[in-house]
C-alpha cells in the first residue's frame, strides 16, 4: 500500500487561488465567481487564456523555487541525522525531527492562509520542513 497525503495537492490550488486573485481572474468579493465571466475588462477569451497562463506560470515557478529550498536543508539534515544515528538510535532521529516539521510546516501554511501573508512565506515553511529531515526521512509501506 502506497501512503499518498493531500498536503501537496490542496497548497498547489492554494497557490492557484491566490494568483488567480492577484491576476484578477477571480473576484474576491464573490470567490465562487470569476472575473472573466463577469467584468467588462475581459471581453475575450484570450486576454482570460494568457492570465490563466500567468497564473500556472507563476504557481509552477513557486513549486519549483519551494521545492529546491526545501531540498537543500533535507540533504544537509539527513547527512547531520545520519552521523548521529549510531550515538542516539534511529527511532528519536526519525520520529522527533519528522514530527516537528510535520507540526511546524502545516503550521506556518495555515498562518499564510489566514493572515495572507506573502509568498516568501511558503518557500521558509518548505525550508524548516526540509531543516527537520523532511517527510522523505520517513519509511513508507510498499
Amino acid at each position: 500500500m502506497k501512503n499518498t497525503t493531500t498536503d501537496p495537492i490542496l497548497l498547489n490550488d492554494r497557490m492557484i487561488r491566490r494568483y488567480q486573485i492577484e491576476y484578477g481572474l477571480v473576484n474576491k468579493s464573490s470567490p465562487a465567481g470569476k472575473a472573466g465571466c463577469n467584468e467588462e475588462n475581459f471581453q475575450n477569451d484570450s486576454q482570460t487564456a494568457q492570465l490563466s497562463i500567468e497564473v500556472q506560470k507563476s504557481v509552477s515557478r513557486l513549486n519549483i523555487i519551494m521545492t529546491g529550498t526545501g531540498a537543500l536543508p533535507a540533504v544537509l539534515a539527513f547527512i547531520i541525522l545520519g552521523a548521529t544515528c549510531d550515538r542516539i538510535g534511529r527511532r528519536p532521529l526519525l520520529i522527533l525531527p519528522c514530527t516537528i516539521g510535520r507540526i511546524i510546516r502545516p503550521t506556518i501554511i495555515i498562518l499564510i492562509v489566514e493572515l495572507n501573508l506573502s509568498d516568501i512565506w511558503f518557500i521558509i515553511a518548505n525550508i524548516v520542513d526540509g531543516l527537520f529531515g523532511s517527510n522523505n526521512v520517513l519509511p513508507s509501506e510498499k
